[in-house]
């Protein structure tokens, strides 16, 4: 029904010198969020519909409410309880 997560791979430098294409001790895992589509680096990321999203980012697409227990979805998108039915009916 939805995208899945999006993972970057980034090269990052050694003591001895930059990664290459070869050297599998520098390539992290960077999971893109589905609501700011920014990094996650934080410690804990919340999994909504198939995505990965930060905390902050899991909130009502239209009152802006944080959606910490609950949220419904349609096209896409997250609600809170009260703007899912308003938008429905």
């Amino acid at each position: 029904m939805l995208s899945s997560v999006c993972i970057v791979y980034t090269k990052t430098n050694h003591r001895d010198g930059p990664c290459d294409e070869t050297c599998g001790r520098g390539i992290t895992m960077v999971v893109i969020c589905a609501g700011c589509e920014r990094p996650i680096i934080d410690r804990f990321l919340l999994n909504v519909l198939d995505r990965a999203w930060h905390v902050g980012c899991v909130q009502c697409a239209d009152c802006k409410a944080c959606l910490s227990e609950r949220c419904f979805s349609r096209d896409g998108k997250l609600y809170c309880r009260q703007d899912f039915f308003r938008f429905v009916v």
